[in-house]
């Protein structure tokens, strides 16, 4: 059992909270709101400052993420419906730029150019459109989005998986969290 354990205990804090929250969000994710939204910040915070070249210290990437995390958990709280337009907007383009790329340099193996831009544009409006017209179910898709992104970012750590394994992880937690999610009969929290 050690064994088995060992990989996750070298993980960062950062990966170990985006595990717990990521399967905290794929089993309650529509009570668990908030964490969806919370969790959506933080990631694209630290994700952000990854790509932007700055290499900051493992403290104060934890700091970005915590405040990220929790500027998104109160506009979560505040203003549910508009948190998750937001949230389906940024998760839309997130999620058809990743699998844009993914075909690119996985399957077509070319370069991407700016498919990924496009496909990310495309995806951010779909999910806007999505998040204002189907409330209960983008509730429900987006807490299992962000879910699967961050349980698959921190087990990607674990077993340094390629893109194409992330990108199966990834859709596969999603199906799983939109079932589980399905299968409980309680309603999602009232809009405001």
């Amino acid at each position: 059992m050690e064994r088995l354990l060992d990989p996750f205990v070298q993980l960062s804090s950062e990966l170990h909270v985006a595990i717990v929250a990521g399967l905290a969000l794929l089993i309650f994710g529509r009570r668990l709101f908030w964490l969806a939204i919370a969790g959506l910040g933080a990631f694209v915070a630290v994700w952000l400052t990854f790509q932007l070249g700055q290499a900051l210290e493992p403290q104060m990437r934890v700091g970005v993420a915590v405040v990220a995390g929790l500027v998104g958990a109160v506009f979560a709280i505040a203003a549910q419906k508009a948190a998750l337009n937001v949230a389906g907007t940024v998760l839309g383009a997130l999620l058809c730029g990743w699998i844009t790329y993914v075909v690119h340099t996985d399957f077509l193996f070319k370069d991407p150019a700016g498919w990924p831009l496009a496909a990310a544009i495309v995806g951010a409006f779909l999910g806007l459109l999505f998040a204002q017209k189907l409330f209960n179910a983008a509730l429900i898709l987006v807490s299992s989005g962000v879910g699967a992104l961050l349980l698959t970012q921190g087990l990607s750590a674990v077993w340094l998986w390629d893109p194409m394994r992330e990108t199966l992880a990834m859709g596969t937690l999603f199906i799983a969290g939109l079932l589980v999610q399905k299968g409980r009969k309680k309603p999602p929290p009232a809009v405001d």
